[in-house]
């Protein structure tokens, strides 16, 4: 009888194993929350150019900076019409300077140094990876902002999170979360690729020149 029941109970797991597969969990796109002065972003082009500042990380996510800004920096020069600033001219200057010089309270001293219309600061507020025997989790959270270096005023401003994590019981599902992670690294940076992909969607692009705009027009009424 007692023999009966092991059996049983041993085709009961293999059964329950077999039919738990991996499941997998994103977050939702729910829209981006950001802040934008359309007028001066678009409508007027009054910015051109654009340096990214090396990023600021939580206690918490000490490796995130330099990933989260090379991937907004990608981003922004393949889709959108600014002048960005190369980060290694950037690093170059600011490796010399006090470290206080890179918060936002003191762009008019780093603007003596950086010729930009617009210093880009982020923020790594979360970059977490967990994993289990039966899951694996990877998640980041940023806040950019955009600053007229001539004002100090913040034209544009967005934060974003991005998850992903997958779980299961089964031979597939632990070797697929185990898998995920020993790729740990590369998981967080497509979750860094994804925020930035989908925040571009709301940082408003240079409209035509209006100075060439103008001169077309004039073209076209003679």
């Amino acid at each position: 009888m007692v023999k009966y029941i092991k059996t049983t109970l041993f085709f009961l797991i293999i059964l329950l194993m077999a039919g738990c597969t991996l499941t997998v969990y994103e977050n939702p796109y729910l829209g981006i929350d950001y802040e934008s002065d359309h007028r001066k972003m678009a409508i007027e082009s009054t910015y051109k150019s654009i340096a990214i500042l090396p990023f600021f990380n939580s206690e918490k996510a000490i490796h995130g900076a330099e990933s989260a800004r090379r991937s907004l920096y990608g981003n922004i020069a393949s889709s959108k019409n600014y002048d960005l600033i190369p980060m290694r001219k950037i690093d170059n200057i600011v490796k010399r300077l006090p470290k206080k010089i890179l918060y936002p309270e003191n762009y008019k001293k780093l603007a003596k140094y950086i010729d930009a219309d617009l210093f880009c600061y982020g923020w790594v507020e979360k970059q977490e990876n967990s994993y289990g025997v039966f899951y694996a989790s990877t998640i980041v959270r940023v806040k950019i902002e955009l600053l007229d270096t001539k004002t100090g005023e913040v034209v544009w401003k967005a934060n974003d999170e991005r998850s992903r994590r997958v779980g299961g019981i089964g031979p597939y599902a632990m070797y697929k979360t185990h898998m995920e992670d020993y790729f740990w690294a590369r998981n967080i940076l497509n979750r860094y690729d994804e925020l930035f992909r989908d925040m571009m969607l709301v940082l408003p692009d240079r409209s035509v020149d209006w100075k060439l705009k103008d001169r077309l027009i004039e073209k076209l009424k003679k």
